[in-house]
């Protein structure tokens, strides 16, 4: 079984060579984040971990990213009334 510290040097060399997994600041990093996404989908039970992993990062620039206000807005408020 694998312990801590050898985790935790595998997860540096991902990021390593994905630092795009550390977060996205602006919309060309979302772009290229996306279309890694769709790459790395074709080959999706190989690279499942690291498809999870970008995908949050997606979701987390997406939730906080200005770019995106009045799309989440437009969201909220037909979640809210589906509720209804």
């Amino acid at each position: 079984m694998l312990v801590t510290n050898e985790i935790t040097q595998m997860a540096k060399a991902i990021v390593t060579q994905l630092p795009i997994l550390n977060g996205i600041s602006n919309s060309d990093e979302h772009q290229q984040a996306l279309i890694l996404l769709e790459d790395l989908i074709e080959h999706y039970d190989d690279n499942l971990i690291i498809i999870e992993a970008l995908s949050n990062v997606i979701a987390r620039y997406e939730d906080e990213s200005a770019d995106f206000d009045a799309f989440n807005k437009r969201q909220i408020a037909l979640n809210s009334a589906a509720e209804n």
